[in-house]
């Protein structure tokens, strides 16, 4: 069946990000039509950047375990579905402020907000145990009856604190909130009850964080990195931060993290650790200096395109050439299946539908069959062509030539 495209708006945030926004508007569908993923197995679904993501069984399945619990936890409430939230009206916020929640739930006394994670890579939760230096710790009972102190899932905390004005319409005292995270593909459901009382504490606390932000914000990097601690880069919370590449907190945990002073670190790069100790140590900053590097890389894209020269160690100005080419799809899937049924067992044309271009390639595209592979299967076959990627002056591939904005860049981890 064909499904609508989901034509939001926005910067390309990649694959992974672009198949979250899929599940997304699967999900989202099934609760407002109420019906199941399962309907939609073998529909395309099209998103804002152009990439294209098919329903199979199993994505299907992860998305229908979020929805089933969406509505088990909505029975007998309300349920609101990609609801537009904002924080108009709380204390030291204002209507630019706003986003949109997954799933609010509005339940006799309290409410849920319900956040769909469907990446598989790094695990979220609702909460975790306090550490030395959390910013914002809660008290919860455990199940002994003790008390601990957690740190609440920041961004849940948001959506909650954005809810409450949505929740106290539909309910006469709202009591709390549950944040659930919900990440059916790595098999988490977290949850953590927020009491009223802390959730308004939460929102003095984001409120001043907000304060400091923009102040950090108006006076610049170099101007605040003279106010003794008042930059404190990491990992957490320093991996959004469109301010990261020019940061010098950053730069200088970066270099730290490295043990190499980055003037010279062309010349001298840093040296790997052999012992399983240092190893470990090492590895806690990967992370962290990944986030660095990447953000390096995504701004020396936007000052290149921009006409910038930047001048690697060649000597030379890097510039932009054609990367890999995209992934070989049939452009005439009818035309394709009669030919591959021409010359191949029908066992192998079908494995569950029929074989991609990249299967049948591997098959075809050898010594004894390149010939046919080359008159029968390429003129069916087309890649996307490869965005353009920063290289070195030096590189022997041709300057890339297509006008491109710098959302279509793409970063080559190999890079020299």
């Amino acid at each position: 069946m064909a499904y609508p495209e989901n034509t939001a708006q926005g910067d390309d945030a990649g694959e992974y990000a672009d198949e979250g926004t899929a599940a997304h508007t699967l999900a989202s569908d099934c609760l407002k039509t109420k019906t199941d993923a399962a309907k939609y197995i073998g529909a395309i679904i099209k998103v804002a950047s152009g990439r294209e993501f098919e329903v199979t069984e199993e994505f299907a399945d992860h998305v229908q375990t979020y929805v089933d619990d969406v509505r088990r936890r909505a029975m007998g409430g309300y349920l609101m579905v990609e609801q537009r939230v904002t924080l108009d009206g709380v204390e030291g916020f204002d209507e630019s402020n706003y986003g949109t929640s997954d799933a609010v739930m509005a339940i006799k006394d309290y409410g849920v907000v319900e956040d769909l994670k469907f990446g598989q890579g790094e695990k979220v939760y609702a909460w975790q145990p306090a550490y030395d230096g959390a910013l914002f710790t809660m008290s919860v009972q455990t199940e002994d009856e003790e008390s601990a102190e957690v740190e609440p899932n920041y961004q849940l905390m948001m959506y909650a604190l954005a809810c409450l004005a949505d929740l106290r319409l539909l309910i006469d005292k709202v009591k709390g909130i549950h944040i659930v995270i919900n990440q059916p593909r790595l098999g988490i459901l977290s949850e953590l009850w927020v009491p009223i009382a802390v959730l308004e504490r939460f929102g003095l606390f984001a409120a001043e964080a907000l304060a400091k932000a923009e102040y950090a914000m108006n006076i610049g990097v170099e101007a605040i990195e003279a106010q003794k601690d008042y930059l404190n880069p990491g990992e957490k919370q320093c991996r959004w931060c469109k301010a990261l590449a020019r940061c010098p907190a950053a730069a200088k945990k970066a270099e730290e993290e490295t043990a190499a002073g980055f003037d010279i670190i062309a010349d001298d790069p840093p040296k790997v650790p052999t012992d399983a100790k240092r190893i470990a140590k090492a590895m806690l900053a990967v992370p962290f200096v990944a986030d660095w590097c990447r953000a390096v890389m995504a701004k020396a894209n936007e000052m290149v395109s921009a006409g910038e020269e930047i001048i690697g160690p060649d000597k030379k100005p890097y510039k932009f050439v054609e990367g890999d080419l995209g992934s070989r799809k049939w452009t005439n899937v009818k035309a394709a299946e009669a030919a591959l049924l021409g010359v191949l067992p029908r066992e192998k044309v079908y494995v569950e539908k029929m074989i991609t271009a990249p299967a049948a390639a591997k098959i075809l595209d050898k010594k004894a069959t390149k010939q046919t592979w080359a008159d029968i299967f390429a003129p069916l076959v087309s890649r996307a062509p490869g965005k353009p990627i920063l290289a070195l002056g030096s590189d022997p591939r041709p300057p890339y030539s297509p006008a491109a904005d710098a959302n279509e860049f793409d970063i080559e981890d190999d890079a020299e």
